[in-house]
């Protein structure tokens, strides 16, 4: 399977003040790289003295506890079925963490990146990676991630 372009969103989440949260966790599938071309992050926040939001780019080792999330594939009739999968909103965060990249967003914006089309972020088969927040302030936050398999 190569090609197969898919789309992850989930629903708004909260972020409590100074708790670290993983918004986001998705799994390759095993012998499947997946690849992610675009990845963005959206908060609501309305006070504007609010500190920004930590957001950070991180690898996991061991999965967490969260929500289930279904990949929609890009063109729906592709023949093949995603097989890389997402969680979002963790109850139980993952562990064995390691940050790739750090953001101070303010929580009346958000960030959405586009990657250049010869470094996009892969993910080898079987690997995990995410989205984690940590907020000063409560605010909610939404997250899309957009890729290929």
């Amino acid at each position: 399977m190569a090609g197969v372009g898919f789309f992850m969103s989930a629903a708004e989440m909260a972020l409590v003040g100074t708790t670290a949260k993983t918004i986001i966790e998705i799994t390759a599938a095993a012998n499947h790289r997946a690849i992610f071309e675009q990845f963005g992050f959206f908060f609501d926040g309305a006070v504007v003295t609010n500190e920004p939001v930590v957001v950070e780019l991180i690898r996991i080792g061991t999965t967490g506890t969260g929500t289930a999330g279904t990949a929609v594939k890009a063109l729906p009739d592709d023949p093949e079925t995603l097989q890389t999968t997402f969680k979002y909103n963790m109850t139980v965060e993952p562990t064995g963490v390691t940050v790739l990249k750090r953001w101070n967003i303010h929580p009346q914006t958000g960030y959405e990146t586009i990657l250049p089309i010869t470094r996009p972020y892969e993910l080898p088969g079987g690997d995990l990676v995410g989205i984690r927040c940590t907020a000063p302030d409560a605010v909610n936050v939404l997250v899309n991630i957009e890729g290929y398999e």
